[in-house]
């Protein structure tokens, strides 16, 4: 019983992976620009919450 969802799991996250990237490979620039310009964010707010105290 196992073995089949196994591999029924294997195909939708094989084709989810295939239109994920055809669809968010334009996008992948951008989004990583925005998680390091977030990160950054969250580190220099970390740095004035530390220096107030």
């Amino acid at each position: 019983m196992n073995r089949p969802i196994r591999e029924i799991l294997k195909l939708v996250w094989r084709l989810l992976r295939e239109y994920a990237w055809k669809f968010l490979r334009p996008y992948l620039g951008k989004l990583v620009l925005v998680f390091f310009a977030f990160i950054a964010f969250l580190g220099i707010l970390t740095l004035l919450v530390m220096s107030a105290c």
